[in-house]
């Protein structure tokens, strides 16, 4: 599966299956855009200052090793990305269907 720039390249064929999906800069380009006003700080360094939990990495880890784990033993990527947030807690996943790679189909 490849990550691709442009959306030029992703076709799904009559199965639903594609060859690539898009670059996570085109699927979420906020998180590329510095803050003007915010001073770069490591992880620790934002923990110890609470603008940021703990469970953040937990959380992360655990969906990286489910995305993980599906493509060693199934050999799938079945979501273009997990979005998540604990103000409110909540975890969205984006899957790959025909619908969802529309957007990116140029």
């Amino acid at each position: 599966m490849d990550s691709l720039a442009h959306g030029r390249k992703i076709r799904t064929d009559r199965l639903g299956l594609c060859r690539g999906i898009p670059s996570p800069y085109l699927q979420e380009s906020e998180p590329l855009e510095p803050d003007p006003n915010a001073q770069a700080q490591f992880c620790a360094e934002m923990v110890l200052a609470e603008t940021r939990s703990l469970m953040v990495n937990r959380m992360a880890a655990a969906i990286a090793a489910q995305y993980t784990a599906v493509f060693v033993l199934q050999r799938h990527v079945l979501h273009m990305g997990t979005m998540s947030s604990l103000n409110p807690p909540s975890t969205r996943s984006r899957p790959i269907t025909p619908s969802t790679l529309n957007p990116f189909q140029l």
